[in-house]
């Protein structure tokens, strides 16, 4: 369920305003994989959004998720799976491009033993260019705010991951006989 009012939503939903303007989807685009400091096109469209003093953690989160909004975003928003979701979605579609369910599986592993720094410029975009391969999209506002969180919470983070993933990789009658196998609260 999508809360309008959160910072992340609100964020989301301005780059994708701005990235209707080629120009600006450009600028934004230019900022993926570099340092807040070494974007200097984004700057005109992440100032307001990062404040005078946001953190080094913050404002990389930003910088990048608006460089991925400008790269991966369809213009789409609904359907939007949380990101372990969308990225079993991606296995399934993406079979016959060679997405293998155990390299998706290796890869978020992987990012969910990273450190914030390497999950930002490294795991999370190759793993949305796979989404992207597929023409698949995550909710950005909760990977960005999975991802504002991820200094503190990341254990918790790379389990609601996981268990997204695993849950909708699941054949349909596996995730049946799961449902029929809990206990009612009555």
């Amino acid at each position: 369920m999508t809360v309008p009012d959160r910072f992340e939503n609100r964020f989301v939903t301005s780059m994708r305003t701005i990235c209707r303007n080629p120009g600006s989807r450009a600028a934004l685009r230019r900022a993926a994989r570099r340092r807040p400091e070494d974007a200097i096109t984004a700057h005109r469209y992440l100032a307001t959004w990062t404040g005078t003093n946001p953190g080094r953690h913050r404002e990389a989160v930003l910088y990048q998720a608006a460089a991925w909004i400008a790269l991966f975003d369809n213009g789409r928003t609904a359907d939007r799976p949380p990101f372990g979701a969308a990225l079993a979605a991606a296995v399934r579609r993406g079979k016959s491009r060679g997405i293998a369910a155990n390299t998706m599986e290796t890869r978020l592993i992987a990012a969910g033993r990273a450190d914030a720094t390497t999950l930002i410029y490294e795991h999370i975009p190759r793993l949305l260019t796979m989404l992207h391969s597929t023409g698949n999209v995550p909710d950005f506002a909760d990977l960005v705010r999975d991802v504002l969180a991820w200094p503190n919470r990341s254990a918790q983070i790379t389990k609601k991951w996981m268990g997204d993933y695993y849950r909708t990789l699941a054949p349909a009658a596996q995730r049946a006989a799961a449902d029929d196998a809990e206990p009612s609260d009555a």
